[in-house]
């Protein structure tokens, strides 16, 4: 086979596993054979990493597409199951000490065929802990970032099941944690929007904006809040107020004037057609109020 024709079919995902072979084992074989043999809860986690982003993830998020609960009477975690099956490796501990683990491309492609025979439903649920996982986290961390981005949409919650595990790792270290995580929380902005669900997307790139900012990651951020923005109602919400916000504060710092000044205008103008609509709405509240005292 010529060094052409090797790109081209590995530039097809779905082509790899039926004509690469390692030896006389072929790929497919291999990995079908290592999937029959995991149990239940480890054979979710071995889905789930088929639909997380192809970085090296930490272990908690993993556990969260899979479902989040330990399994009962002893057995080991699926992760640990994973690893004595040589299906996923471990990469390494980032800065704040979470082990981080990375599955083969070919076996991700196949772990990604086995995700998408689930039900759809099953999929989107699986999809959606991963991005609601990562908006809690995130505002964890901006809200113990050495300086606060102004206007960060929502408070922080209470974080529960795999992401509780990290809280106080991720308190205490937040600049760490984003770096740790940019690659996997731009990929899940994306993911985002490829569920149709803009808003989760805006909630996690305005978390993104003040680590960007701090960090000069100006390419993420132009392109995080580019796409968030187009796939948003063209009048928008708080969301696109904040978005626009924080896309004029990027022109700015790269001294694109003209265009910090549109973005800017146009965020003001979604702030007051916000307070007007409240403000209507309270009194009209107000109004009712008064009519059942009459």
């Amino acid at each position: 086979m010529s060094v052409a024709a090797l790109a081209d079919f590995l530039h097809d995902e779905r082509g790899r596993l039926d004509q690469l072979r390692t030896g006389e084992l072929e790929v497919r074989a291999s990995a079908e054979l290592s999937y029959r043999h995991l149990p239940g809860r480890a054979a979710a986690a071995f889905r789930a990493f088929g639909e997380l982003p192809g970085e090296a993830v930490a272990g908690w998020l993993v556990a969260v597409a899979a479902g989040g609960a330990r399994e009962s009477g002893g057995a080991p975690e699926p992760l640990e199951t994973l690893l004595d099956e040589h299906l996923v490796e471990v990469t390494g501990t980032d800065p704040l000490g979470l082990q981080r683990y990375r599955m083969h491309d070919l076996l991700r492609i196949y772990a990604r065929e086995r995700a998408e025979a689930d039900p759809a439903p099953v999929r989107r649920a699986r999809r959606l802990r991963v991005v609601d996982a990562l908006i809690a986290v995130a505002r964890c961390a901006n809200a113990a970032m050495p300086s606060r981005f102004p206007g960060v949409l929502g408070e922080p919650v209470a974080l529960a099941g795999p992401a509780a595990r990290v809280a106080g790792a991720v308190r205490a270290r937040p600049v760490e944690w984003f770096e740790s995580e940019r690659r996997v929380l731009v990929a899940t902005v994306e993911d985002a929007l490829r569920l149709g669900d803009p808003a989760r997307a805006a909630d996690l790139a305005v978390e993104l904006a003040g680590f960007f900012d701090l960090r000069g990651c100006y390419g993420d951020w132009l392109r995080t809040h580019r796409l968030v923005l187009a796939a948003l109602p063209p009048d928008g919400d708080v969301r696109t107020a904040a978005l626009l916000r924080d896309l004029g504060r990027l022109h700015l710092h790269q001294g694109r004037c003209a265009e910090a000044r549109a973005a800017f205008e146009r965020s003001l103008s979604a702030w007051r057609r916000i307070v007007a609509r409240d403000q209507a709405e309270l009194v009209e509240l107000v109004d009712a109020k008064l009519r059942v005292l009459r």
